[in-house]
């Protein structure tokens, strides 16, 4: 009983180790978005977990079509858009992101969890609002779903996350969208951060050698007692 504990024990903790515990959000160096859009281009999360790819950015209305006037950063887990989110005066913007994502070898991708700072001033008219939803795709069929909006109306949801099936990969596509629709003088609905980032866990093969090992360490750590 008291090894089979032991053995719990390691094997929790091991778990914890190998990603299913935190989520704390180091901050990698900003690179503009245009460097990213080109073929082969990739950014790395800051764990070194996962690897983001193919990019692909399409800017419609009011905000800066200037791919170099955004800004993405590795976070520990995914990573951050920054950059030129800002309509005014009745106008409104998008920018539709799709990328994909490849975790490291051993590993699954489990959740995803998406965040925005969405806001428009404080006497806004009706019709304003900023949002985020996205779709996530594995070998091209939907598997899930995120949205997080603001509205003049009172709407106020910044966080979202999703649970799936593990998967190996993922491919992500992404609607970043204001609008300020109604709004004269001085309207303005803004987006500062948009944060993506994933859960994984180990996948069942890498889990069994895991396991195996740390049985191995209790069992002579046993031996010598």
């Amino acid at each position: 009983m008291r090894l089979r504990n032991h053995l719990l024990s390691l094997v929790v903790g091991a778990l914890a180790l190998l990603g299913l515990g935190g989520q704390a959000q180091a901050l990698g160096i900003p690179v503009p978005l245009s460097s990213l859009v080109v073929p082969g281009a990739t950014l790395t999360s800051e764990d070194g977990n996962f690897t983001f790819g193919d990019f692909g950015a399409s800017v419609t209305g009011a905000i800066s079509a200037n791919l170099d006037d955004y800004n993405v950063q590795a976070l520990t887990s995914g990573f951050r858009v920054t950059g030129a989110f800002l309509v005014a005066d009745g106008n409104f913007g998008d920018m539709v992101l799709s990328f994909s994502v490849a975790p490291k070898q051993g590993i699954l991708i489990t959740d995803a969890h998406l965040f925005f700072n969405g806001s428009f001033n404080g006497n806004a008219p009706p019709g304003m609002g900023t949002s985020v939803n996205e779709t996530i795709f594995h070998n091209n069929d939907p598997i899930a779903q995120l949205s997080v909006a603001t509205s003049s109306g009172g709407f106020q949801k910044l966080t979202d996350a999703v649970v799936f099936d593990p998967v190996p990969s993922i491919t992500v596509l992404k609607d970043i969208a204001l609008s300020s629709y109604g709004g004269q003088g001085g309207s303005v609905a803004h987006i500062s951060i948009v944060d993506q980032t994933f859960t994984y866990i180990p996948e069942p093969g890498t889990l069994l050698l895991g396991s195996a090992g740390l049985l191995g360490i209790a069992v002579l750590g046993r031996k010598r007692t």
